[in-house]
């Protein structure tokens, strides 16, 4: 087998560092070989130059054998060295060794060069694989005693072949055991976990380790050193033999009794919160017949009076019947939004999207309807559709009740001038709806609140303008629903406008 090496020979004969080098190369030895004569120029080669052997004499007119080998020592502390001498007592040959010497060959006895550098030069390699190993064990050691303590976990490690637990230092501290009471054998562990979970676990372990899975998780309860029971989540890898045997689980144990704690807490307020919701919505749900049933009876009867009475002669009966019209259905509005504003936030309320033709099905009836109260504030309430085709993909109910908002909205806050609802598209084809009005505006600090529930400029008995503050919060969750877009721009004293933007195809993708 031939070797590559970088060899340092100090040797002051020519001859003899002739032949050296030939019979080297006929055992196979081949490389660099650089051959100094003095002391000077080997300790300048040790300093500039790393090396795989050092061959040396052992008497040269200014040096010695004993103090090459000394001054490679002091820098090189495994790097092999191998006295190559013609006449060397047995009293040197002994301290040679002693002080760090590879081996030592005869000049007379060459022949023996070739084994003993071959065999120096393999010692120092496994020698050095060696110590590389153990100090990237040490170091791996040390990494794991880092994560340990980083992840404050238990580290269980279980020789199945002798029935051996090895666990980490942190045991003791989440246990709460001493370290001579904490067990080294399986029997330790699986005597130490609650009896309603040993028998699933052990079945679990068993089809695991039977099985072909690298990784277990288990939960279950362990005791501690002071009787009480923790949560554990137990996560192992298994080692296998090539047949597939399994030998060792190395795994985490990890304390997860206040994480259940707070899973326990957190669900049992969520069902609190999902029976107070049930409770509110029933209530709403029996708040609203008992309403309604009252105020349909009222509504009915002013329909009746409104037949009865010749009330186009009558101006103050026709203002009576018009507060009683008004005001029930003032009431009725508000019901309806405090029950969608409720399943809105209950998650209950669900959409079908279908093709709605926006003027035709939404913006015309709603015109119609709302028409009424604009003509007795003396406004000029217009429709204008500025677009050809209305139709999108949507949820007419959810549709309806934005611009049914937005219009009341409009007309309520406006005591003079225009109300007026564009439907277009927009420069990308986009369906827009605009509902813009010249009434009192919205003040720039107030803007950012337009949208949240009960909120109003203007709030207290005092305030001018009545209303239950959710028509905009309700807009503008409609609006999430159906993936339309809503924009507001006002300006106090002078008006607002609100604009509705939907996809090209009526909703956008998520």
């Amino acid at each position: 087998m031939n070797i590559n090496l970088r060899i340092l020979h100090l040797e002051d004969n020519d001859r003899d560092a002739e032949l050296i080098q030939s019979k080297m190369e006929m055992e196979g030895i081949t490389g660099n070989i650089i051959r100094v004569k003095n002391k000077n120029e080997f300790i300048q080669q040790l300093k500039n130059s790393p090396f795989d052997l050092i061959l040396s004499d052992n008497t040269l007119p200014d040096f010695n054998g004993l103090s090459a080998l000394e001054a490679v020592r002091e820098r090189h502390k495994n790097i092999p060295f191998i006295f190559l001498s013609g006449t060397i007592s047995e009293n040197i040959a002994i301290n040679s060794m002693k002080y760090g010497a590879t081996d030592y060959v005869l000049k007379h006895n060459i022949d023996k060069l070739g084994v003993a550098v071959k065999r120096a030069v393999n010692e120092y390699r496994q020698k050095a694989e060696i110590e590389r190993m153990h100090k990237e064990i040490k170091e791996s050691e040390e990494r794991l005693r880092y994560v340990n303590k980083a992840t404050n976990d238990i580290i269980m490690d279980i020789d199945l072949k002798d029935n051996k637990v090895y666990w980490s230092e942190t045991t003791s501290k989440h246990l709460l055991y001493k370290p001579d009471e904490i067990g080294k054998t399986m029997d330790w562990w699986l005597g130490k976990i609650h009896p309603d979970d040993l028998d699933r676990l052990r079945n679990e372990l068993y089809d695991f380790l039977m099985g072909d899975k690298e990784f277990y998780t288990a939960e279950y309860s362990l005791e501690r050193g002071d009787g009480l029971y923790i949560y554990i989540l137990h996560r192992s890898y298994v080692i296998r033999d090539k047949e597939g045997n399994p030998l060792r689980i190395i795994g985490t144990l990890m304390d997860m009794t206040e994480r259940k704690r707070f899973e326990e807490n957190l669900r049992w307020a969520k069902e609190k919160a999902e029976q107070s919701e049930k409770l509110k919505s029933e209530f709403l749900a029996q708040m609203s017949h008992e309403i309604r049933t009252p105020l349909n009876i009222i509504l009915n009867y002013e329909s009746l009076l409104r037949e009865e009475f010749d009330i186009k002669n009558d101006p103050a009966k026709k203002e009576i019947l018009d507060i009683i019209l008004f005001s029930g259905k003032r009431l009725i509005r508000t019901v309806d939004s405090i029950l969608n504003m409720s399943e809105l936030q209950a998650g209950t309320y669900q959409v079908s999207f279908k093709e709605v033709d926006v003027y035709a099905n939404s913006l015309k009836p709603l015109y119609n309807e709302y028409k009424i109260n604009a003509d007795r504030k003396h406004l000029d309430f217009v429709l204008n559709n500025l677009c050809g085709d209305t139709r999108i993909n949507t949820d007419e109910y959810s549709l309806t009740q934005v611009f049914s908002n937005l219009i009341d909205n409009a007309i309520k806050y406006t005591e003079n001038g225009t109300v007026q609802i564009n439907l277009l598209r927009d420069d990308e084809n986009h369906l827009c709806v605009e509902v813009a009005d010249t009434g009192i505006g919205i003040s720039e600090d107030f803007r950012p609140y337009i949208f949240g529930a009960f909120r109003q400029e203007e709030h207290g008995y005092t305030r001018k303008y009545e209303g239950s503050g959710l028509g905009l919060a309700l807009v503008k969750r409609y609006c999430e629903l159906i993936h339309a877009d809503i924009e507001v721009d006002s300006e106090k004293g002078k008006g607002t406008k609100f604009k509705v933007r939907f996809g090209t195809n009526g909703f956008k993708k998520k």
